[in-house]
């Protein structure tokens, strides 16, 4: 897959994949307003995003260009390595970009099924370099992974297709 070079030889590779009832064009605005104090990961916010929970396209969130950075905390996050706008976004996390001895790349991908349906897929891999680095990448990475990764695939693919539950939407972004 496209950045697979980013991380050649990693620790960790997962691949991920939901299908959304939604063409891949509108999948993609979801994909380009993500991060943090953006609008978020679409996993757990309260962990990812302060809380704030965003259940809308937002326009000035919509340019996105190799080098920018895309948050996963204050302290830094993924730099967008390549795009290919409506197909892919390639990202990547080092040790400049956080402050943690690793390096990860997470590539999304979406893949037209036919009119109405799109396969997002998620590749991310990861290459733990220092000793806390490593042990937490083998111990505790895979589970958090499963999880987070699980959540916020469900949750793209519930704001693009609309059916944000009406409970979520008292606490969110207008």
């Amino acid at each position: 897959m496209p950045g697979d070079d980013l991380v050649p030889n990693p620790d960790i590779a997962f691949t991920r994949a939901v299908t959304i009832n939604v063409p891949a064009a509108g999948v993609w605005p979801w994909l380009v307003q993500m991060g943090y104090r953006r609008a978020g990961w679409y996993s757990y916010d309260r962990i990812d995003n302060d809380g704030i929970h965003v259940h809308r396209i937002i326009p000035e969130l919509q340019t996105l260009a190799v080098g920018d950075v895309m948050l996963t905390d204050a302290g830094g996050g993924f730099r967008v390595e390549a795009l290919d706008p409506g197909r892919t976004l390639v990202l990547k996390l080092d040790r400049a970009s956080v402050g943690q001895d690793l390096e990860m790349s997470c590539v999304l991908t979406l893949d037209p099924l036919d009119e109405g349906r799109t396969r997002l897929l998620l590749r991310l891999r990861g290459k733990f370099n220092g000793l806390v680095e490593k042990v937490w990448g083998r111990v505790l990475f895979d589970a958090g992974d499963f999880v987070m990764m699980r959540k916020m695939l469900l949750g793209i693919k519930e704001r693009a297709e609309g059916q944000v539950p009406l409970a979520n939407l008292s606490a969110s972004i207008s």
